[in-house]
């Protein structure tokens, strides 16, 4: 899989730190967790990583799912080589839960809508996406990239997420966008960001008591701070199987894997298969879908999206003739979060624009967005 790494020199900090994050062996580690205060990076797929440190402010945190956690303290443009230690989970450390899965399932999307944050202030965000493609007659390969770094708010009197975006790039292969934006059925648009769980508000459906139904749960692992569970889809409509690690001290979900299942594979390609027969429709094959979402605790002591990553891999029919094969990964990596400030009335709030209040109000029923953000600046 492919992942985008950008970091921007403009985003506010005093001073910055590079290096590589690497296993007792010399492995690069990819995508381990970065953050200094307000500040955050992940690693790249060789393990480099590259973050704005605050000048009063000198230590690390450095977090991978597999790995120990570690603290360093750094100078600034250090060429850091940082190793981690391997998690354990040796017999005589896991702790036997006397909960079945189905009740931590419960226990966390009972907690959803009080330790997330329900209605932040404004985040940054990297998104990067690489589509790739080939056509199967001529072999010719293909590409798009497309980088976003944006704000993302939430509106105080609707609670809809707005955006600023604060800078754009787009790089092609050989063809036109015009030529590759035919074959995706869309103009210079992504409407992707909905599918990532970014607070207690935007959550994926089978993260619901009503859903839970739907799904078997098995409990395959734990040790004295995570819950691991596995989940598998019952049929064809539940769509999705997957993998939570829950913390054990608040029933938080630090990682979530989940992937379009077999079942739901084969009924979404049957069914565009019978479409192509009714009426002039260009077909498309499902071949995989699947998401990785990491969840931390930001300055308030509430868990918001971190880092996500998907890939899609499809077979298009455009006739006859063209047959192209599409891959598209997708990455979305927090760059700085909110800050939290006291006025001088003695409110707590995030930037400047939410009390407690505000976003503390526990959401009854989790809305589904959609966004729409145009390349067209």
């Amino acid at each position: 899989m492919i992942f985008l790494f950008f970091i921007f020199s403009f985003i506010l900090g005093n001073e910055t730190v590079t290096g590589k994050v690497v296993d007792k062996n010399g492995d690069p580690i990819p995508l381990v967790m970065v953050s200094n205060g307000e500040y955050h990076s992940v690693a790249n797929q060789k393990g480099e990583f590259k973050i704005k440190i605050d000048a009063d402010n000198k230590l690390l945190i450095f977090r991978s799912m597999g790995y120990k956690s570690k603290v360093l303290k750094v100078d600034s443009n250090s060429n850091l080589e940082v190793v981690l230690e391997e998690e354990t989970y040796n017999l005589n450390e896991v702790v036997v839960s006397a909960l079945s899965a189905e009740d931590i399932i419960r226990q966390a999307i009972d907690q959803i809508g009080k330790i997330y944050q329900i209605y932040p202030a404004t985040t940054t965000y990297e998104y990067g996406e690489k589509l790739n493609f080939q056509n199967a007659q001529s072999r010719e390969d293909n590409f798009i990239e497309r980088f976003l770094l944006f704000n993302r708010q939430i509106d105080r009197y609707n609670g809809l997420p707005n955006f600023e975006i604060l800078n754009i790039k787009i790089q092609e292969g050989n063809k036109e966008i015009s030529y590759l934006d035919s074959i995706l059925y869309q103009k210079k648009y992504f409407r992707n960001i909905n599918s990532f769980f970014f607070e207690a508000s935007n959550i994926p459906y089978f993260l619901t008591l009503n859903e839970m139904k739907r799904f078997n749960y098995q409990l395959e692992d734990e040790n004295s701070e995570v819950y691991k569970i596995q989940f598998e889809g019952k049929s064809a409509k539940s769509e999705f199987d997957g993998e939570i690690w829950i913390n054990k001290d608040d029933y938080g979900i630090s990682y979530l894997k989940y992937w379009k299942n077999s079942k739901a594979l084969r009924a979404e390609n049957l069914k565009l298969n019978l479409m192509t027969k009714i009426v002039d429709f260009k077909k498309i094959a499902f071949i995989k879908e699947e998401y990785e979402i990491w969840n931390e605790k930001d300055i308030s002591n509430r868990y918001i999206l971190k880092s996500s990553i998907s890939r899609v891999e499809s077979n298009y029919k455009k006739n006859d003739i063209d047959d192209i094969y599409l891959i598209s990964n997708i990455k979305l990596n927090l760059s700085s979060s909110p800050k939290i400030t006291t006025n001088k009335d003695g409110y707590t709030s995030e930037d400047d624009m939410f009390t407690l209040k505000v976003w503390k109000m526990p959401v009854n029923k989790p809305k589904e967005h959609t966004y729409l953000i145009s390349f067209d600046h």
